[in-house]
């Protein structure tokens, strides 16, 4: 179960009533303003980034524990949505919710089911290609293409660097094209689902019709195919009659997207001699000037 169970007593409050003859009230915010709050906020926010970050989901869950009252928190890229306070001792929901929770499939739980572990012949034959260890495990996964097609790559695990939860959730790695028999560079990520932000891949085929130089060549690109209850859910709610909207916080809806790039590209720091560097840099800015002229 990919559950975060926190705990905090009165001596070291989150958000909680004055004293613990208070009952938590269902329309209180669950952001505070003390520094205490807010630490206790960011220690919870980094445990679900690192969860985020290591494993591949598309959401996932915690449990508030304070005193005799609970909460559930559903994380996504895009924030998380609060359930009112669950009293346990009374209330059998939080029980139910582990028992639909341990019943559910995984794509209901979060985890990301486009993504599974590499039949040992791929693994082999890839990690030879990516000159990687044979300890090192391999994901296999697909990227939309036009006219419907699917190209199937496998990759080493790439971590996401564990910021915050609401984010793009970037992760890139070097990567195997099976049909292609070519090593990639692959990139997955959360983007901002809006008619005036052009998806990253359909920008790189663009600028490759148009022939500008010096821009890799973009073989695959296209929005994850997942259920619904898989998408992010927190903008969707956040107008919701139910929802709590003392600070009329806008949340950006976000989409799961993936590319595949032809060319691999190394850092900066790895060059042999300053005319490298300088050649790198001007074909960065020829690229660019063009694409925006």
């Amino acid at each position: 179960m990919h559950v975060e169970f926190k705990r905090y007593t009165w001596d070291n409050p989150f958000f909680s009533p004055k004293n613990p003859d208070q009952e938590a009230q269902p329309n209180q915010p669950f952001v505070g303003s003390t520094q205490s709050k807010i630490n206790t906020l960011g220690q919870i926010g980094a445990y679900t980034a690192a969860q985020l970050g290591s494993q591949f989901h598309t959401h996932c869950f915690s449990v508030f524990i304070m005193y005799d009252f609970a909460r559930i928190i559903r994380w996504d890229r895009e924030g998380a949505i609060v359930m009112k306070p669950i009293y346990y001792d009374t209330d059998p929901a939080l029980v139910e919710f582990f028992s639909r929770f341990s019943q559910a499939p995984p794509a209901l739980r979060g985890v990301d089911t486009t993504v599974s572990l590499t039949p040992a012949d791929e693994a082999a034959l890839a990690r030879g290609k990516l000159k990687l260890s044979s300890d090192i495990a391999m994901f296999k996964t697909s990227i939309p293409g036009g006219g419907g097609s699917l190209t199937m790559i496998i990759f080493p695990r790439c971590d996401a660097s564990p910021t915050t939860p609401a984010c793009h959730g970037t992760r890139t790695s070097r990567a195997y094209d099976l049909a292609g028999d070519r090593v990639v560079f692959f990139k997955d990520s959360w983007r901002i689902e809006a008619d005036d932000i052009l998806p990253e891949g359909w920008i790189y085929a663009e600028l490759n019709a148009q022939n500008v130089p010096h821009v890799p060549v973009c073989l695959a690109y296209g929005d994850v195919a997942s259920l619904p209850e898989q998408r992010p859910q927190t903008s969707r709610f956040s107008t919701a009659d139910w929802a709590c909207r003392r600070r009329r916080l806008a949340i950006t809806a976000h989409i799961h997207s993936r590319h595949l790039l032809d060319i691999v590209g190394q850092t900066l720091s790895n060059f042999s001699c300053t005319r490298e560097l300088v050649q790198a840099v001007h074909d960065a800015v020829v690229g660019e000037s063009i694409h925006v002229l």
